[in-house]
């Protein structure tokens, strides 16, 4: 996912990240990097790093990769230990300017580059573990019937009211989920070289034609 920002919200006083340079942002950072996040303050929402996978502030371990907890599914998050405090009280939103799927064919993988018209603000949730890390997921969806040909699941895509919603501290989960779900952003989709998939190549490939969804 080529992330640009991630934003997050607290009923904390105040929060403070690392700030990030514009090279920094425009990197494509993978589960091993640091998307940035924004945290809700008194003063507003506030900018800096997270680890792109979750790791629970009430674990006895440090951070690692043990259990798959980059994704959060919608269907699931409220009832999953690692994740229903976070939906609660520790709402955020990635803000990325595209990420990249893979639809199965035949002959293998072929990636597609999903952007939008504006930016991708992806609902998300964030915890901070023992005020050391702090590390996000991203929430998922069943794919809508345009992107299912791609993937199965997609992000939880938020227009600028539903951000807005998603990032009260006051609002409740229970309801937030239902009433946002099937949420998405209009997408727009290309194929891309799949080079993409070898860490060993550090040039964005080139894209074919867009297509809207």
């Amino acid at each position: 996912m080529r992330t640009k920002a991630t934003m997050r919200t607290s009923s904390m006083n105040s929060l403070t990240t690392p700030r990030k340079t514009t090279q920094e942002l425009e990197s494509k950072p993978s589960p091993s990097k640091r998307p940035i996040s924004d945290c809700r303050a008194e003063q507003g929402y506030t900018l800096g790093p997270m680890r792109w996978w979750l790791h629970p502030h009430w674990s006895p371990d440090p951070p690692n990769q043990a259990f798959s907890m980059f994704n959060a599914k919608i269907e699931t998050v409220l009832s999953s230990r690692a994740f229903r405090g976070a939906v609660r009280h520790r709402r955020g939103a990635v803000l990325a300017a595209g990420f990249v799927e893979w639809e199965t064919r035949s002959d293998g993988k072929q990636p597609y580059y999903i952007t939008t018209d504006d930016v991708l603000k992806l609902a998300a949730i964030w915890d901070c573990w023992q005020d050391q890390v702090w590390s996000c997921s991203i929430i998922t969806q069943p794919a809508s019937d345009d992107f299912k040909h791609i993937h199965h699941r997609m992000p939880l895509g938020l227009d600028d009211d539903q951000l807005h919603q998603w990032l009260n501290p006051e609002a409740d989960a229970k309801q937030l989920l239902s009433g946002l779900k099937g949420a998405s952003q209009p997408l727009r989709t290309c194929e891309v070289d799949r080079e993409i998939n070898n860490a060993r190549n550090k040039i964005w490939p080139d894209r074919a034609a867009t297509n809207k969804l």
